[in-house]
Order: C-alpha cells, then sequence, then structure tokens
C-alpha cells in the first residue's frame, strides 16, 4: 500500500545503532520512495550512499535540487573528525560521479556590515 502512494522518510543512523537501519533503507530504496533522508554518522550515510546511491537514482528516490540542515548537522561534523580516516576510505573506494548543479541564479550575497570604530 505504501508504493502506492507518495512518501518521505528520514532515517536517523545514530552512533552504535546504524545496522539495524539498514533494512528500512534497503526497503525505501527499493519501492522508489519519493524523498529519503539520510543523516546522522558520517560514516553511516557514506555507506548507505556507496551501497545504495544507483539503484536510488534508478528508482527515483534521488532528489539533487533540495538542501537539508538540521541541528544534528553538529554531531554528525564531530563525529566526521573522529572518524577521518575511516571517511576517506570509504570516499577512495567509490567511483567519481560530477557535481550536481542547483539550478537558478547564485543568490545575493547582501550588503557588508562594518563595525563602527
Amino acid at each position: 500500500m505504501a508504493a502506492s502512494k507518495p512518501y518521505d522518510i528520514v532515517i536517523f543512523g545514530a552512533s552504535g545503532f546504524t545496522g539495524k537501519y539498514v533494512p528500512v533503507v534497503v526497503a525505501c530504496v527499493e519501492s522508489g520512495c519519493d524523498y529519503l533522508d539520510i543523516c546522522g554518522d558520517p560514516d553511516f550515510m557514506e555507506r548507505m550512499e556507496a551501497s545504495h546511491h544507483a539503484k536510488a537514482v534508478e528508482n527515483g528516490s534521488l532528489s539533487d535540487k533540495r538542501i537539508v540542515g538540521n541541528f544534528g548537522t553538529y554531531e554528525s561534523a564531530v563525529l566526521g573528525v573522529a572518524n577521518a580516516n575511516k571517511l576517506a576510505e570509504l570516499g577512495c573506494s567509490r567511483p567519481r560521479r560530477p557535481r550536481p548543479t542547483i539550478p537558478g541564479p547564485a543568490p545575493s550575497k547582501g550588503s557588508i556590515i562594518e563595525n563602527q570604530k
């Protein structure tokens, strides 16, 4: 039933518990979930992308027009620095692909605010 309706899913792979979310990621990618946001530990995100990116593209579960940020980004950054060596290995093990382009003009940089002396 879920496969016949549009749905969005966010999966947060918290440290130490990432293994139990893999079947959920696989089911979402296989069914062609409209939007799948995988966040959490950088190694979890890298492993999921390395394993499931091609199938997500094939089934239409990939959005190259959205940029999402949240409070968990800080914790992910800390864990990313702590596991930098593992992330480098994962990054080198995947084939290179072109960076996505964001449609439309670049946003203005805004005015410069100078402090009073």
